[in-house]
């Protein structure tokens, strides 16, 4: 089994999975595949999927990546496993204001909204935090995966942020409610918990992929789960 790992708004393995990656290759196989900025996001999941490993696969995606991941999963059958980090769904006014707002700033004033946006209050991991790219963000609006998340038969944990203001508080439960074999992880944290949490994300992926069963489809994982 090899894991995927598909990056955020940056767009960079590097920058996103700085922690995860090394950590998970410990136990398996990883492999990372940046986004490329096409100008359509069906552009960016067929570039990816022909970068896909050969061989049965955990797609892990965060944020925008978790959009691909979770629409590669829908059309390949070699997914067997997939992890939905603060992942987009369908997009809605939040997404058109964030996306808007954003790209009328700056970049010192985006690279301030980045911040407010993914982490919130806690700026602690700011530093961490690689610079969005302005095409993945104007994808950001238009993703639609209602479709996609039906024809969905791998196993899934989807994992959300209980202050997600990109995205919106509940919007992992939608993710939920859309893909029938998914349990959810709400962990304390905005947007970018790669940045914010990455060792309680570690161990609900660690433990996930060990044994993707262990909490029916339909729950809410237990805080102490992790």
């Amino acid at each position: 089994m090899t894991a995927v790992l598909l990056p955020g708004l940056s767009g960079s393995s590097a920058a996103d999975f700085a922690f995860l990656s090394p950590m998970l290759a410990r136990r398996t196989t990883v492999a990372a595949i940046d986004l490329s900025c096409e100008p359509r996001f069906d552009s960016i999941v067929d570039r990816v999927r022909s970068e896909l490993p050969v061989g049965d696969l955990t797609l892990v995606g965060y944020s925008i990546g978790a959009a691909v991941a979770l629409a590669l999963a829908a059309t390949t059958p070699s997914v067997a496993r997939l992890v939905l980090i603060s992942c987009p769904f369908v997009g809605g006014e939040r997404q058109r204001q964030f996306a808007a707002t954003w790209a009328a700033l700056t970049p010192s004033a985006r690279r301030d909204l980045e911040r407010f946006a993914a982490l919130g209050d806690d700026d602690s991991a700011a530093g961490d935090l690689a610079p969005f790219d302005e095409r993945l963000v104007a994808l950001l609006p238009g993703v639609d995966l209602a479709d996609a998340a039906a024809a969905v038969t791998a196993e899934t944990l989807v994992i959300g942020g209980a202050n997600d203001a990109v995205l919106g508080a509940g919007h992992a439960a939608v993710v939920l409610g859309a893909i029938e074999p998914s349990r959810l992880a709400i962990i304390d944290g905005g947007h970018a918990l790669l940045h914010e949490r990455p060792a309680h994300v570690l161990s609900l992926v660690d433990a996930f992929d060990r044994h993707p069963g262990r909490y029916p489809a339909g729950s809410l994982l237990p805080a102490e789960s992790a």
